[in-house]
């Protein structure tokens, strides 16, 4: 049968500080505010899966995957260096991807062992920067891609006995591949000194 499944999804991490010549903290005296740093996904997933084997115990599984994505970035305060009062709008983008799974079931011990597979969704998204430091140089809009990266589940269940269920669930995404590099602020980071800088991303992936 089909089903639909809607999740919402908000990162967050630590975020990278420019250097730069001590005559641009004369913009600077303008930024007000707080740190507010807002990025989300919405993903939607419907799924179609058919019954194979002579008990139909073992089930194929698979469909389209819809993936928003949208956010806003606001950098204040002196740990940001720089960066301080750092803007970055990005619009809402839709994206596409596909799921698959294979699922062994066993009902008469309430057994089932299922393994899917979530590719992972490009957005080409616009983001509009405004990085006070700069000037008039450091507002813009361009186009960027962010890359949501793939995921790999593996979930477990069996019947111990009548009254009790063992479960088990194992999940792997690989953040390590995944960045948000903005041109303008990358683009700053290059010419002071600091090399390619990501405004965003993870070293470690999650299980």
């Amino acid at each position: 049968g089909a089903t639909g499944t809607t999740t919402y999804q908000t990162l967050s991490a630590s975020y990278n500080a420019l250097k730069a010549p001590t005559d641009t903290f004369n913009n600077l005296s303008k930024v007000t505010g707080a740190t507010n740093v807002s990025i989300s996904s919405q993903n939607f997933t419907g799924l179609l899966g058919v019954k194979l084997g002579e008990k139909k115990n073992i089930q194929i599984y698979g469909g389209p995957t819809i993936q928003r994505l949208e956010g806003d970035v606001h950098l204040r305060g002196n740990a940001y260096k720089t960066a301080s009062g750092y803007d970055a709008n990005i619009t809402r983008d839709t994206a596409y991807g596909w799921m698959a799974g294979i699922a062994y079931l066993k009902p008469e011990i309430a057994l089932k062992a299922a393994l899917t597979y979530r590719s992972e969704s490009d957005h080409d998204v616009d983001i509009t920067e405004n990085l006070p430091a700069l000037g008039a140089a450091g507002v813009g809009t361009n186009e960027i891609t962010i890359t949501m990266p793939k995921s790999v589940n593996l979930d477990f269940q069996t019947g111990i006995n009548p009254t009790t269920l063992l479960t088990a669930k194992a999940r792997w995404v690989p953040w390590s591949d995944f960045a948000i590099k903005p041109k303008i602020y990358n683009a700053a980071a290059i010419a002071s000194g600091n090399g390619d800088l990501n405004l965003l991303d993870y070293s470690k992936d999650a299980w």
